[in-house]
Formats: C-alpha cells, structure tokens, sequence
C-alpha cells in the first residue's frame, strides 16, 4: 500500500480500501518504462483500477481525470495504464487500448515520439 498523499484532492473519488487493486502493477509497470508514478498519479490509478471483489471486474467502467495543463502528468499517466492493460488482461482476451488527441497527426506524432521510445527502451 502507497502512504496517503501529503496534499489529497479536494474533490475525487477516494480509494475503497475493501476493493483491491491493480495500482501497485501499473506502478510497476512504470517502474520498468523508466519513469516511476509520482504519488498523485499512483492515487489515481489505485482508485481507477479498483476491482469489484464478487466480479473480479473493474469497479469503474470510465474514469476521467481532469488537472492543469502539464502539472497532474496525465500524458505520462496514460502509456504506463495502457501498457499494463495489454499486458495484464491476458485472461479477457486480446486488449485493445485507443489513444487520441486533438488531431490525429498529434496523436501519431505523440505515439511515435513519446510512447514507442519509452517502450523501446525498457524490458517490455
């Protein structure tokens, strides 16, 4: 378990601690990209991938995360979730995992310049 962030939000949905989690494997999954979760992020993705204990399922079926422009590391946020979800789902099939931007030659430029460098040098 992650200790409680120093500056929690004033507005979210808070962790339910009787639900596991994936956080912890995205954050190894980060770990492993080269760039480890801040503890902001690592909240995010502890109560975003809360899993319903009777189903197994994810609890949420959307999460949105909304912060100022380059200060939560939503960009950087994303390629660790995605990953984790190609590689983590292994039991629920083939994943596909889209990826969008406000123009696709910026989505293709973040896509070829950002993520499949991190990917390239990492284990994965």
């Amino acid at each position: 378990m992650t200790a409680p962030l120093v500056c929690p939000p004033l507005f979210g949905t808070s962790r339910s601690p009787e639900r596991p989690t994936l956080g912890g494997q995205v954050a190894a999954v980060a770990a492993k990209l080269g760039k480890p979760l801040m503890p902001h992020q690592r909240a995010i993705v502890d109560v975003a991938l809360e899993l319903d204990p009777e189903s197994g399922l994810l609890a949420y079926s959307e999460v949105v995360v909304i912060g100022p422009r380059q200060a939560t590391g939503k960009t950087e946020l994303l390629l660790p979730v995605m990953t984790h979800r190609c590689l983590g789902f292994e039991h629920a099939g083939p994943q596909r995992v889209l990826y969008t931007t406000q123009t696709t030659d910026k989505a293709r430029e973040k896509w070829r310049d950002i993520h499949v460098e991190r990917l390239s040098h990492s284990p994965l």
